[in-house]
């Protein structure tokens, strides 16, 4: 590892100081906080904005935040330490410690390794996210879904939803996590999060973490959450909290003990001096996994124990995983060739944590976000691309609303045309789809530096 990643310059911090800064702006995301860290120690800890606007209380490297889905690599982890321990085998069926599941026969077919690779044919079913929005108030489906026994017959009841045979798919599941944690808890004869906190936590000195709202909402740093959708006006919520949600995504920490979490890793499952988990094991849980997704050039990602691996990234590898529970927000992501790492936090659910990960990373190997950086360039040109838009004397008019980096609306708002189209970026240029067929829409700038769109006939130039 080189000097330019360890050394992190004024002048460094000041560029990455600036892009959050535009970051938040942008996105309207109130608080956030950011740790960077090599093998040894933090580098970097910095709050940015309020972990609670009404009282205006300043985010702190320290404000414990609700992480979401990064909690899925502490539940992987705990999953390799009982293997570690000889308790249990990645390839055991799950039907051997749930035997509540044999009532349909697919499932003695899925072993712990699907579940922990999102693999075992059966798509999200929504259940964590009915938790989630119901534990803020916003929840309308009225589904039943407060006890395991629930759980279970919504689980047992969508066996006609498979989308395949086990290990050979991936598609993201909460709820094959809720799986797990009960699998941990049956071995081990103790609740999920006690498991964490005993074997994980308490050994990485992350004291005050914890999956318990009660406790967290009691300690005086923590974060007020925000709900928000499209950039709405953050509305104050309190931390959602259900035990079937734990292990998918309950964990509650600050940057600064997850930096302790990265530091073992980065240190191949030993943190100060304690080992968490073999060499062999953390080989195993980084590397390989089940296929994400295919790129342009090649280049293939996978998902393993809780994580997201991009086998190129810049020439490296690059490990990491976001989560949101729709009123805070995370993400953890290292490169262990370079031996560094991110985390971040913020307390509401839209912040594009992986973006400003990436960007980061970027920045620290000696690249240039701004122009080698995909999400970066898509991000900035989705943002240029927002508003109004008018052609020749305001004869039509059309709105272009974002719907995530690099997915955008085309709205009429005529009276003699209401339509949407969809329009997206790919490699720089800007698409949209019209009778079934793909077709570009060019964009410039005009003389008066207005942004442009040449869409089917028209010509439209961007009013605010």
């Amino acid at each position: 590892m080189g000097s330019e990643v360890t050394e992190l310059t004024p002048s460094k911090r000041a560029t990455i100081d600036s892009f959050i800064s535009k970051m938040m702006g942008r996105h309207k995301i109130p608080g956030l906080s950011i740790s960077i860290v090599d093998k040894d120690r933090i580098l970097l800890k910095k709050g940015y904005g309020v972990r609670n606007i009404e009282q205006h209380l300043p985010a702190t490297p320290d404000t414990l935040y609700g992480v979401g889905s990064v909690t899925k690599s502490f539940t992987a982890l705990s999953v390799m330490i009982l293997v570690g321990r000889g308790k249990l085998r990645l390839d055991d069926k799950i039907t051997e410690y749930l035997p509540e599941l044999k009532v349909d026969s697919f499932n003695e077919q899925v072993s712990i390794s699907d579940l922990i690779t999102h693999s075992s044919g059966m798509p999200a079913l929504n259940i964590a996210e009915i938790h989630l929005l119901r534990g803020i108030g916003f929840d309308s489906t009225f589904i039943p879904a407060e006890t395991y026994e629930d759980f279970l017959q919504l689980y047992l009841d969508a066996k006609n939803e498979r989308a395949g045979k086990p290990g050979k798919r991936f598609l993201y599941s909460n709820e094959g996590y809720t799986l797990i944690g009960k699998i941990i808890e049956k071995i081990d004869n103790t609740k999920y999060e006690e498991f964490v906190t005993k074997n994980i936590l308490l050994p990485l000195k992350m004291r005050r973490s914890t999956f318990y709202s009660k406790i967290a909402v009691s300690d005086q740093n923590h974060c007020q959450c925000y709900f928000q959708k499209d950039k709405s006006k953050p509305i104050p919520v309190e931390y959602p909290d259900h035990e079937l949600v734990y292990a998918p995504g309950g964990l509650i920490s600050s940057v600064v003990e997850l930096s302790n979490y990265l530091r073992m890793w980065l240190n191949k499952g030993i943190f100060e001096g304690h080992r968490i988990i073999s060499t062999e094991l953390v080989h195993q849980s980084l590397s390989g996994g089940i296929e994400r997704d295919r790129g342009k050039e090649g280049s293939v990602s996978f998902y393993n124990t809780g994580w997201a691996v991009n086998q190129n990234f810049f020439g490296r590898t690059l490990i990491s995983h976001s989560g949101s529970t729709d009123v805070s927000s995370s993400n953890l992501s290292f490169l262990p060739e370079e031996g560094i790492g991110v985390a971040i936090g913020s307390n509401t659910g839209e912040t594009p944590t992986s973006d400003i990960a990436e960007y980061v990373l970027t920045f620290l190997i000696g690249r240039d976000p701004a122009k080698e950086l995909n999400s970066y360039l898509t991000s900035e040109l989705t943002a240029d691309l927002e508003g109004n838009y008018s052609d020749y004397r305001n004869y039509t008019k059309v709105t272009v609303t974002a719907r995530g980096a690099g997915y955008l609306e085309l709205k009429f708002d005529s009276d003699e045309m209401s339509a949407i189209f969809p329009l997206f970026i790919e490699n720089k240029k800007l698409y949209t789809i019209l009778n079934g067929k793909k077709i570009e829409v060019p964009y410039f700038q005009t003389e008066d530096k207005r942004l442009a769109l040449l869409f089917e006939r028209h010509r439209f130039v961007k009013t605010a």
